[in-house]
């Protein structure tokens, strides 16, 4: 098994996910798009059949976004126990689809021109540079004119990708390298 099969086994396998048909399918999944990062989906699933497959996939109604990002946090959380410290770096970037009528989109822009979704990650690195996956995501939207506010500000995402990174990932026994810089 080469190392590509081998992370996208392993996320598979840190996926809480109802059964082990649709794990297997993740696996697939993973280490196929891994391989053609740049790809479209159909592009990088080689054949009609597992394109369909995939995105049956992520149809499923027992797959949800959620599941699909602890899984990767999980691992994540496992490669940093090998470690004596790690950097958790965290970042918001906005992705813009005003090119699209979708209505769950929000405004990005200060304007409320443009139409997008927000993300913050969290990510884990070394201390020498090495990336070691995500530990945390966050994604949102923002109320368009009219919508009701939401009881949270923006700005507690900061604070959420800190608390997932140590509710999420360090246990007592990893705890000993963990140092927020601030």
């Amino acid at each position: 098994m080469d190392d590509t099969a081998l992370w996208a086994a392993q996320i598979a396998a840190a996926t809480p996910l109802p059964d082990r048909r649709l794990r297997s399918r993740l696996g697939v999944l993973l280490e196929s798009l891994a391989h053609a990062p740049a790809d479209s989906l159909p592009q990088a699933a080689g054949s009609w059949a597992d394109t369909k497959a995939t995105y049956r996939f992520f149809d499923n109604r027992r797959v949800a976004a959620d599941d699909l990002r602890t899984g990767v946090s999980t691992d994540t959380a496992r490669r940093c126990l090998a470690h004596d410290l790690i950097l958790a770096i965290q970042d918001t970037t906005s992705g813009n689809f005003t090119h699209r009528a979708i209505p769950e989109l929000g405004p990005i822009d200060p304007g409320g021109q443009a139409k997008g979704l927000f993300m913050h990650t969290t990510l884990a690195a070394t201390v020498q540079g090495d990336l070691l996956g995500v530990l945390s995501q966050q994604i949102w939207t923002r109320p368009g004119p009219g919508q009701p506010k939401p009881e949270q500000k923006e700005s507690g995402k900061w604070l959420a990708g800190i608390d997932h990174t140590h509710a999420h990932n360090f246990t007592a026994k990893a705890s000993r390298g963990v140092q927020d810089l601030q």
